[in-house]
């Protein structure tokens, strides 16, 4: 084959393998469930990302329990970013 024509096929997979796994974790299926099974075992969601607090969000922005640390200084942020 001349060179063009490799490279063209060779894109043209890249392209087609990266839409299947695109669609693919779009529909919630791990790419090694998809490809039957290859991938890692399921694990859990890493500490770092579950819930510490939770808080009531009144109607003027204000939370219950009041926060405190980490907590305000996220609230804060999220009021400056998301309110006018």
């Amino acid at each position: 084959m001349r060179p063009r024509w490799i490279a063209l096929l060779s894109a043209s997979v890249a392209v087609l393998v990266g839409v299947m796994t695109w669609v693919a974790i779009g529909a919630g299926v791990s790419v090694g469930t998809a490809l039957g099974g290859l991938g890692r075992e399921h694990t859990e969601a890493a500490p770092e990302f579950a819930a510490t607090d939770v808080f009531t969000v009144a109607a003027d922005a204000t939370l219950t329990p009041q926060p405190d640390g980490r907590s305000s200084r996220v609230w804060n942020e999220l009021l400056r970013v998301t309110t006018p």
